[in-house]
């Protein structure tokens, strides 16, 4: 029975992912992965109904911010425990998902034995955390929104999709854009684009 189990939700729009975190913990009778969700709205549903005590979270769920979801799990469920799971290792999002209540960050290239002691300090109410790794001057130099702005492009969506999903005008979003190119030393919009979509992909752009 469940009811009897450390109950996990896990939110990734990657199926893979999900067999993948089945698998490690199929040989750990305590943990259950109770519920899937592809996208924010679905894994807020889900939390609603099962109450789970530990949360696994994207950085990236589709055209959804895995980090605002964050934010919104922790506020309306203190309790829950929320480890956020990325193909990015940097420590721009590492700490931004701290800052939105995350008690873990961790890579997808982590070795499983490693996720797995992440999972097991969580639910036992504690934290993890990682030595600081070097980053990238460049990505630095980026705001929160900017990061945001880039992460939406290495999706593929346009400046009137992200305006739409943050609630920003057109103008905004591209202002956002040229900002990005300027500080990341990017001539042309197809350039910004390459880099946007190789940062997507986790991958360091020269």
């Amino acid at each position: 029975m469940t009811a009897d189990k450390i109950r996990i939700l896990l939110a990734d729009d990657h199926p893979i992912v999900g067999e993948g975190i089945r698998a490690l913990l199929a040989g750990e009778p305590e943990l259950c992965v109770c519920h899937e969700a592809r996208d924010a709205a679905a894994a807020l549903v889900a939390q609603q109904q099962c109450r789970h005590h530990l949360a696994i979270v994207d950085v990236s769920l589709g055209r959804d911010s895995g980090l605002q979801l964050v934010a919104t799990l922790k506020r309306t469920w203190p309790e829950l425990s929320v480890l956020v799971l990325s193909i990015h290792e940097s420590q721009l999002y590492a700490r931004d998902a701290y800052a939105a209540g995350a008690s873990a960050y961790l890579s997808k290239q982590t070795p499983p034995p490693v996720l797995l002691l992440a999972i097991r300090r969580l639910v036992a109410g504690g934290l993890w955390r990682l030595p600081r790794t070097p980053e990238s001057p460049s990505l630095q130099r980026l705001s929160k929104r900017e990061r945001e702005v880039l992460r939406l492009i290495g999706c593929g969506h346009s400046s009137a999709e992200i305006a739409g999903q943050l609630g920003r005008s057109v103008k905004t979003i591209e202002a956002h854009r040229e900002n990005i190119k300027q500080k990341l030393g990017l001539a042309r919009g197809k350039d910004l684009l390459r880099y946007a979509l190789l940062w997507a992909e986790g991958k360091a752009p020269e």
